[in-house]
């Protein structure tokens, strides 16, 4: 996949969003209901997640290799959010 410039690559990661939707039978955002979460360049690679505004908390995240030109997806599914107190572990003073 030829990527020219960030927005081009974001553009791409929506669509493929929706395209995975498709492929696994679930129903498909619209390209206006998918949204980038955060996106880098780092050296010649691109990384980008994306999500949608549906309720079934799937997210997607792009990473583009520069110098191969493979582009390679993953998709998650959030199972649970939690919050730690300041003074907790893992986060907290041993």
């Amino acid at each position: 996949m030829a990527i020219n410039g960030m927005e081009d690559f974001q553009r791409k990661c929506r669509l493929a969003l929706c395209q995975w939707y498709q492929r696994n039978g679930k129903e498909a955002p619209s390209y206006e209901q998918t949204y980038v979460v955060w996106c880098c360049k780092t050296l010649k690679n691109y990384k980008c997640l994306v999500s949608t505004s549906l309720p079934d908390t799937i997210y997607a995240e792009y990473t583009h290799n520069g110098d191969s030109g493979e582009t390679y997806g993953d998709a998650y599914e959030k199972l649970s959010n939690y919050a730690y107190a300041y003074n907790e572990y893992p986060f907290g003073e041993f």
